[in-house]
């Protein structure tokens, strides 16, 4: 099957800061950064879906004792957002991960435009 070559792509991924796993058929990626933890999963066929997760708000911790145990428990939420988009050749995978980058950051910045 012709399509986007998987290789190629892990290659342009790790340079923009992901760690990469190809698989049969499609790729999977991971990065930490500002704008949260992005999942990265592409296909040959050039469709991308990023999974962000970002903490929702502050941690809280307690410590419970059981069984003469001690145990601390933290409670996160987490916001996670899904930007789905497609490309139809390696080329335009950079312009890609910029503007989904740019979509993150328009929908967080209106987010707090509505809160405030």
């Amino acid at each position: 099957m012709k399509g986007i070559d998987l290789k190629k792509a892990a290659e342009v991924l790790r340079g923009q800061g992901f760690d990469v796993v190809i698989g049969d058929g499609e790729i999977s990626g991971r990065r930490d950064g500002v704008q949260g933890v992005w999942t990265l999963y592409m296909d040959r066929a050039g469709r991308i879906r990023v999974v962000v997760t970002m903490p929702g708000d502050i941690p809280r911790g307690q410590r419970v004792k059981s069984g003469g145990r001690v145990f601390r428990v933290l409670r996160e939420v987490q916001k996670t957002t899904t930007v789905l988009t497609e490309i139809s050749s390696l080329e335009e995978l950079p312009d890609a991960l910029d503007g989904i980058g740019q979509v993150l950051a328009s929908e967080e910045q209106q987010e707090h435009e509505n809160v405030g």
